[in-house]
């Protein structure tokens, strides 16, 4: 085929670039001041092509260069991001060289800087949005031996502004003090994070009171994000319904939780290890969901009625798991089928396929529950699990849609709430054993053979199913020896005279 012909693209002036003869093409470039500072953090890219064409001349800045019938091209940049507490700055250096055989060689080179600022005095912060309008604010919200909040912010996804609850503790150090010498952050600073979701009807600074979420966090020293759901009054709540799945046609709720726990969890202050959620209600089945689709951030859920099996179930790895439900729930009944549109499973189904989905040994179809005090019972599946994530199961007897523990008044519809147990304080320490699995390198471990939940069978189906496979059994038999009597029987009459074999044949008939 004929070769291609040379670069048609304009040059850019000759006073842009810089030219030399080296002896041979340039393939890499090094990057520019490559050790960082303590504040700082560089990435480093490197992109070539090479190029072959025929061509009896081609002009390359600032000159003419007249070729033999071969010539090869080579084009490397290397960009640099530097980031500060103030500033991103992005250096990029393009280098071509131009080789004709035999021997010359002619080189140009463009270097181009470009510099960010923004204002941010003092540790790390989020972009936060106040309209659609409006460009965005930097929010501090590392600040070393001060608290950040409990404050709302807004996000951009998707282009709908989205709100949230924040809040930060102090940590034991200024805010300096939560890099090391490498850029990294200290690991002994940072905070454990909770994914906190509300209820039906319920906004996010309304449910940390009802659930005491927000003291708790102030006095335990960690932090938490409170995802606020689109609508008005009983409308307002996640988008998940029947399976951990969600209505395509309303809010990306999921894209919502995935874009600002990113952002959160990639500040400095905040230990990726230790991201969980809990949810009430509705928010609890999200927080099902987000253990079904966000498996390598969440390191362990913990619902409060509202326990459900996703299906399918995404997650890659086993999720430890602990879950609290009233026997009287009127809204999720414990023995499900209740509302149709999310809630047909019981609980306890619920509860035993995610432990076959771990992985847990002695999955039954019967539950042994251990009182532990009052009303409240528990049961759990920790023998075998892969990764040690346990699924624990709290049965509050006589309870109903509430929070175990809240000191708050809860609507009288709801049912009882049960105050011999603190929701808050249990799940504090089930999460405290739960950090994310990471191998030597640092890298979240995931479990690719997980296999699928087998199907649990109640106990009269299985009955049922084994009387037919005896009585199946039985008429096989029958008609395994019936055959053999008959061909016993026409064995005799072929041995017999004509009578005699007409009066056997009626008797064998």
């Amino acid at each position: 085929p004929p070769p291609p012909p040379p670069p048609t693209t304009t040059p850019p002036p000759p006073d842009e670039y810089s030219k030399s003869q080296i002896s041979a093409p340039v393939q890499s470039h090094e990057a520019i001041d490559t050790t960082p500072l303590w504040t700082t953090r560089t990435w480093t890219s490197v992109t070539a092509t090479t190029k072959t064409w025929t061509t009896l001349s081609t002009t390359l800045p600032p000159t003419t260069i007249v070729t033999t019938p071969s010539s090869t091209l080579t084009f490397t940049t290397v960009s640099k991001t530097t980031v500060t507490k103030t500033t991103v700055t992005t250096t990029s250096i393009s280098t071509g060289t131009l080789t004709t055989l035999p021997t010359q060689t002619s080189t140009w080179t463009k270097t181009t800087v470009s510099t960010t600022s923004f204002t941010l005095t003092q540790g790390f912060g989020l972009a936060s949005y106040s309209s659609d309008s409006e460009e965005p604010t930097s929010v501090n919200v590392c600040r070393g031996d001060q608290a950040f909040g409990p404050r709302s912010l807004k996000a951009m996804v998707d282009g709908k502004l989205r709100s949230y609850v924040l809040y930060v503790p102090a940590t034991h150090g200024k805010a300096e003090e939560l890099l090391d010498g490498n850029g990294e952050s200290d690991a002994s600073s940072k905070s454990a994070l909770w994914l906190a979701m509300h209820g039906t009807g319920q906004s996010a600074t309304e449910f940390l009171e009802y659930s005491g979420l927000q003291s708790f966090a102030e006095e335990k020293g960690f932090a938490f994000l409170a995802l606020e759901a689109e609508g008005e009054g009983d409308h307002k709540q996640f988008n998940v319904l029947r399976g951990s799945r969600a209505d395509p046609t309303k809010a990306d709720d999921l894209a919502f939780a995935q874009a600002v726990a990113k952002q959160v969890v990639d500040l400095p202050c905040i230990d990726y290890r230790r991201v969980h959620c809990t949810g009430y209600s509705n928010g609890a089945r999200f927080c099902m969901q987000l253990a079904s689709e966000m498996s390598p951030l969440i390191a362990s859920v913990a619902p409060v009625a509202g326990l459900r099996y996703p299906k399918p179930n995404r997650a890659e790895r086993a999720m430890p798991i602990l879950a609290f439900h009233g026997t009287a729930d009127p809204v999720n009944p414990w023995a499900g089928n209740g509302n149709p549109m999310y809630w047909v499973e019981s609980v306890s189904d619920a509860y035993k396929e995610w432990a076959a989905f771990n992985d847990c040994r002695g999955v039954s179809y019967d539950l042994d529950f251990t009182q532990i005090t009052g009303n409240v019972y528990i049961t759990k599946y920790d023998d075998g699990c892969q990764n040690n994530a346990e699924v624990v199961l709290v049965k509050l007897k006589e309870a109903g849609h509430t929070w175990p523990g809240t000191k708050s008044s809860s609507k009288a519809y709801l049912g009882k709430v049960e105050r011999d147990v603190n929701a808050n304080t249990l799940i504090l320490d089930f999460f405290n054993k739960h950090r994310l699995p990471v191998n030597d390198m640092g890298a979240v471990i995931l479990e690719t053979e997980i296999q699928h939940v087998p199907i649990l069978i109640p106990r009269t189906t299985l009955a049922l199913g084994a009387l037919g496979a005896l009585l199946t059994g039985a008429f096989i038999l029958l008609v395994v020896l019936r055959r053999y009597h008959l061909r016993a029987g026409y064995r005799q009459i072929e041995g017999s005279v004509p009578d005699e074999r007409t009066d056997k044949m009626r008797l064998l008939a």
